[in-house]
């Protein structure tokens, strides 16, 4: 045990020790060092592939990278887009567009790549990078790390994801967006209840297009779509119990369209929408909107009716 934490302060110290020469090069030329933004995306890698170890050299020199990689951004460095690609992909959630390397993003790509909007703050989703920066590939240098990583089997299963969303933007961008987004939504829906029922193989598929799914589906109740509501139900009984937070951008759009019609509950310090509510809601009002085939088709299992509506009639009994 005291060796491994002598390791550990080990790596601290020269992780330190590094990131200080570096910033010290950095700091004189008040510039950018893409060797240090390479090793950085190179040991984010390998710390995504399990060695942990390397998690204190992250933690250390996160600031100094973010910084650097976006003013490599904002001063238009060609080699900086297909990093920035590398490291979304290797993230795999959305980058905020306030943060400083989302800063560097606007400045180099202007109205090429809008921010989406996830509840109060503003977004770059990794699939919407990658999809401007393949756009745009003739414009700057390639990434070799990224060309190596889509090969790679994490790399091939995020390509899958990014393929679908990128049918999803040029559907959208056609005259039936609508339809595109739903059958989308639809399409999600049905990933997660194959999940639900032992496709254990499609969890990488859910937590890589959870972020889509979610400004998709805000975006059709924000549009007042009557297919909406269904869907957005079925979203949450679907995960068993998973609330819906009303921060976040699904819930702040569904109760901008419904109101104060669905309780809401606290829990961990937070207001959210439960199952049991949005269920018995959907029930009460399901007249005034459009069905869901798959959320109707669910709700006559057996696993429907003898397990989960009846966990839901006694949470509401016990109100």
């Amino acid at each position: 045990m005291r060796t491994r934490i002598s390791a550990l302060v080990f790596v601290s110290v020269c992780s330190t020790l590094q990131l200080n020469a570096s910033e010290k090069v950095v700091r004189t030329m008040d510039s950018y060092d893409m060797d240090f933004i390479d090793r950085y995306l190179k040991t984010f890698d390998e710390v995504q592939n399990h060695n942990s170890e390397n998690q204190v050299y992250l933690t250390t020199a996160k600031s100094s990278f973010e910084r650097q990689m976006g003013l490599a951004l904002s001063k238009k460095d060609k080699r900086a887009p297909g990093r920035l690609t590398y490291l979304a992909m290797l993230n795999g959630g959305p980058l905020k567009a306030e943060d400083k390397i989302g800063l560097g993003l606007s400045a180099l790509a202007g109205n090429d790549l809008k921010a989406t909007s996830m509840g109060a703050k503003k977004v770059y989703r990794p699939s919407d990078i990658y999809i401007w920066f393949t756009a745009n590939s003739e414009k700057y240098d390639a990434c070799p790390q990224l060309d190596d990583w889509l090969k790679s089997q994490s790399g091939k299963a995020m390509l899958t994801v990014l393929n679908r969303l990128k049918k999803l933007a040029e559907d959208k961008a056609g005259p039936n967006a609508s339809d595109a987004r739903m059958a989308f939504i639809d399409e999600y829906l049905k990933t997660w209840d194959d999940f639900a029922q032992g496709a254990n193989e499609k969890a990488a598929l859910i937590r890589e297009e959870r972020d889509s799914f979610e400004c998709e589906l805000a975006e059709a109740l924000t549009q007042k779509d009557k297919r909406a509501p269904a869907r957005l139900v079925f979203s949450s009984v679907v995960t068993v119990g998973m609330p819906v937070e009303l921060e976040g951008a699904l819930g702040a759009a569904f109760k901008e369209l419904v109101g104060e019609a669905v309780p809401k509950t606290t829990f961990e310090g937070r207001d959210c929408y439960f199952s049991a509510d949005l269920y018995f809601w959907w029930q009460e009002n399901k007249a005034k909107y459009e069905a869901s085939p798959l959320f109707d088709e669910w709700s006559k299992r057996e696993f429907a009716q003898k397990s989960v509506i009846p966990m839901f009639e006694k949470l509401r009994t016990k109100k």
